[in-house]
């Protein structure tokens, strides 16, 4: 048994070993060639948006999940590998995506726009809006999959109807017109003698 939380946890750690990397690996080589300017307003953009606070809150959900998923292993673990797991590394893997697909005048115009009543009112709305939308979305699959399921069983059902009738129908002669003919019995043959 302890062996088996043993493998468990070495899983999880090179899990998380992967997932650490893989966000180091982006956050060093993102910011290196930007603009210093334009990552300023990426993270500004980042931040009007909320974005910035809920990649803040990334690692503390990453590492309860990771606790539901694995609850042998000891609080102590978890106190180490939190401190390795960093919201600014996510961050900072973050901004050359925007920059990529952003001109600096866009990301300065959504600042802008996210600066304004309106775009504040947005923000302000948008979780309540996700999560509705989230739940109608799931709600239309819902439906989706009952007219594809009910299609499907109306499909199977044409399909069983039309069968027997596709069939060659089983020969209805009765039994004695089935069996084969009785020869008639050979009449006896006189004996070459004539006696």
């Amino acid at each position: 048994m302890k062996r088996s939380l043993w493998i468990v946890a070495l899983v999880g750690v090179l899990g998380l070993g992967v997932f650490a990397v893989a966000q180091q690996e982006a956050g060093e080589a993102a910011p290196s060639g930007l603009d210093p300017e334009v990552q300023k307003d990426i993270l500004t953009l980042m931040d009007v948006t909320g974005e910035l606070e809920q990649q803040k809150r990334a690692p503390a959900q990453l590492l309860n999940q990771f606790r539901q998923r694995m609850p042998q292993l000891p609080a102590e673990f978890w106190d180490r590998v939190a401190p390795k797991i960093s919201s600014e590394e996510l961050t900072a893997s973050l901004v050359p995506v925007y920059a990529k697909h952003m001109t600096k005048e866009d990301v300065k115009g959504l600042i802008e726009f996210y600066q304004s009543p309106l775009g504040k009112r947005y923000v302000q709305a948008r979780a309540a809006m996700q999560q509705e939308t989230q739940q109608a979305s799931m709600a239309w699959v819902q439906k989706v999959q009952m007219a594809v399921v009910l299609e499907l069983q109306a499909m199977q059902q044409q399909q069983q109807q039309a069968q027997p009738e596709a069939q060659p129908q089983p020969d209805t002669k009765p039994e004695a017109e089935s069996q084969p003919e009785a020869k008639p019995e050979a009449a006896p043959t006189e004996s070459p003698s004539g006696l």
